[in-house]
């Protein structure tokens, strides 16, 4: 692979085009730098997990290396399946999303901004279906009911419970699906991209204001996406208006000055600062975040009226397709009879198990009975399933298996398919036999409710 001489710099020479593909750079950067720090709670732990924030620092201070950035989407892919099958919603789309520039990496044999050019539009549909699978999961019978739906639960716990008990159940609810039903579409018509990218950037950072949800990371990876559904001239008018914006400030100044002691700093408290206190640093990492993303959508509402073109979407070629079919496919996990988490199903308590799914329209067909063998929990020694056994719930008996690998005295008393059984160790209980290396790489499965209790899972 080659390098060419000349590429656009950190300051922005260059092309609209050119200048807009460093942006994403640096927010696809930023993205996972946040997901690796927050999801080890500050407290970098892992190979693979250093390496990304290492990496994403890295990456920040020199965007135009882009044998830098081709090296951390590597780390991320590497991370993301050391992690599996817990590897969250938006770090499966951060995955995808990588292959697809490290095939169009690979098939023009050069790591250019021309391959990187090259790789936009199959990201723009690896988006566009992964962001509609999320709101098209959202159109089932739980999220839909104002007292259990998951938007009512998500606005209580932002506000601090202070919209608890107040009769705004319903507004959360209509505004969540409206808001993720309207995104996607703004985006496919050529006349309204510009704007959706707009309304898509200020509902995803409006999320992230309460400092009682840490989703910044998931928000920060949406909007970068987003951005690449701006034309090369939006794009530039957002940058300015970020440049004007952000160069009011000493401390970015400073950071400008002096970005390697930055980067070492931010490391530092970003990634390791939890292993003293978790608290600060997790306070820390939002106040940075949130400023940040902040000044990006601002920037780019400030820029709304600016008349640009809007992006064409055209471009699709053949290496595109395989990141796309297996963007879908992942997608219709849950409809499968598959895995039911971390398949773009975001806290909308879609239900695929058993007989009765709850989604209004998309159908169910399951290809393996995973997800009809339900244990109805009773009771067990493990205290986190005991703790779900008092809101009655129902557990895929492929789950258990995969939690008795790790507990081999895992003891579960419950009902499957209508009979009474144990599952353990001794001779006189049923043996919950361990799953093949593959099944427990692929699969993992929520519990469900079976009674009246909110239904509220990722």
């Amino acid at each position: 692979m080659t390098v060419p001489a000349t590429e656009p710099t950190a300051t922005g020479t260059g092309t609209a085009s050119d200048r807009m593909l460093l942006a994403f750079v640096r927010l696809w950067a930023l993205a996972l730098l946040l997901h690796v720090c927050m999801a080890d709670r500050h407290r970098l732990d892992t190979v693979w997990g250093i390496a990304v924030a290492a990496l994403a620092f890295a990456v920040l201070i020199r965007p135009n290396d882009l044998r830098l950035f081709g090296v951390l989407l590597v780390a991320q892919l590497a991370d993301m399946v050391a992690e599996m099958p817990y590897s969250p919603n938006h770090w499966m789309l951060d995955g995808f999303v990588g292959l697809t520039i490290l095939a169009c990496f690979a098939l023009r044999r050069e790591v250019t901004f021309d391959a990187l050019r090259r790789a936009v539009p199959g990201i723009r549909i690896v988006l566009l279906i992964a962001y509609s699978a999320a709101a098209l999961a959202k159109y089932n019978t739980t999220f839909l009911d104002p007292v259990t739906s998951c938007a009512s639960a998500i606005a209580s716990r932002a506000s601090f419970g202070v919209t608890r008990d107040l009769p705004l159940d319903p507004a959360w609810m209509l505004i969540t699906i409206t808001a993720e039903s309207l995104i996607p579409i703004l985006l496919l018509i050529p006349a309204t991209r510009r704007h959706g990218v707009r309304v898509g950037m200020v509902f995803h950072c409006l999320i992230t204001l309460s400092p009682a949800i840490g989703v910044q990371d998931f928000s920060a990876t949406l909007i970068a996406l987003f951005f690449l559904f701006l034309s090369a001239p939006d794009a530039e008018h957002l940058l300015d208006r970020l440049q004007r914006l952000t160069g009011k400030s000493a401390v970015v100044r400073d950071v400008r000055r002096f970005p390697h002691l930055a980067a070492l700093l931010g490391l530092a408290v970003i990634g390791f600062a939890g292993y003293a206190s978790v608290a600060a640093a997790s306070a820390a990492t939002n106040v940075i975040s949130k400023v940040v993303l902040a000044a990006i959508v601002i920037a780019a509402v400030w820029s709304w009226r600016q008349a640009a073109p809007p992006a064409r979407l055209a471009g699709i070629t053949w290496i595109h397709v395989p990141m796309i079919v297996l963007t879908l496919f992942w997608a219709m996990n849950p409809y499968l009879g598959l895995r039911t988490t971390a398949s773009f199903t975001m806290f909308s308590s879609l239900r695929t198990e058993g007989t009765e799914a709850n989604h209004l329209f998309l159908p169910s067909v399951h290809l393996t009975d995973w997800q009809e063998d339900l244990v109805y929990i009773e009771s067990s020694n493990d205290r986190e399933i005991e703790r779900a056994a008092r809101s009655d719930v129902a557990v895929p008996l492929l789950a258990l298996r995969s939690r008795a690998m790790d507990d081999a005295d895992l003891v579960v008393t419950g009902v499957l398919h209508g009979e009474r059984v144990t599952f353990g160790p001794e001779p006189d209980q049923r043996p919950l036999d361990p799953l093949t290396w593959w099944e427990r790489k692929y699969t993992h499965f929520h519990a469900i409710p079976v009674g009246d209790h909110p239904f509220c899972t990722d």
